[in-house]
């Protein structure tokens, strides 16, 4: 009996290190035929995420927002743009051992992911001589796309708890449908090369932002 559950232990274990290798490796045959297996293993819990090592240390901070549009009753509601991040770091800085920290880290590979699928989205269209002459049928092709990251659909998810905990417009009844918006922004603060800048004063810092479509959550 222990010895069947130790082969299972180590067929498991062994399955996980095969498909975490993959998922590290450049982009090759196996792993784009099996990309969606491989990426809903890893996401979010097994997301590996080098930045913090050279040659590429962390130069930013940043924060996912959201803004939803309520329809009901033939009104339509629109509401300001939500930080999902910063309350959520508040209260792990009161709470050592809270179950903000996996909720981080699910918005954290959600965003890693996110960026990657841009700059690979970006590349596809600088490659290909018809989307790169032509704008506009790129913008159209970004949202079907991007429909199949993981990051994408993960940030999705938790709009609608977000969604749930900011409650109903007032004056609205049963909302007849939800709509979100996420956008990505990050604070750029100075490389540790640039030692004569303030890494503290937020007016050496450079912002960028990425904002998504619409999407139907409810």
């Amino acid at each position: 009996m222990k010895t069947g559950i130790r082969i299972l232990f180590s067929t498991l274990l062994g399955a996980h290190f095969l498909i975490v290798a993959f998922s590290l490796l450049p982009d090759n045959p196996i792993k784009h035929q099996f990309k969606r297996e491989i990426a809903e293993h890893m996401f979010p819990i097994f997301q590996q995420n080098w930045n913090l090592f050279a040659p590429n240390p962390v130069s930013s901070n940043w924060t996912v927002m959201y803004q939803y549009k309520v329809y009901a009753q033939g009104r339509v509601h629109t509401t300001e743009w939500q930080d999902a991040v910063t309350p959520l770091l508040q209260e792990k800085k009161t709470a050592f051992w809270s179950p903000v920290q996996r909720v981080l880290k699910h918005i954290s590979s959600g965003v890693i992911d996110i960026m990657e699928f841009n700059r690979k989205f970006k590349d596809y269209v600088a490659e290909n001589d018809t989307l790169k002459n032509d704008s506009l049928k790129a913008e159209r092709l970004y949202p079907i796309a991007v429909r199949e990251c993981t990051g994408h659909k993960g940030l999705l998810q938790y709009s609608s708890y977000v969604y749930s905990r900011l409650g109903k417009p007032a004056g609205f009844g049963r909302p007849d449908s939800v709509r979100v918006r996420y956008s990505i922004q990050n604070a750029h603060f100075p490389r540790f090369s640039k030692r004569d800048l303030d890494y503290f004063d937020k007016k050496n810092y450079t912002y960028t932002h990425s904002t998504s479509k619409e999407y139907k959550i409810l």
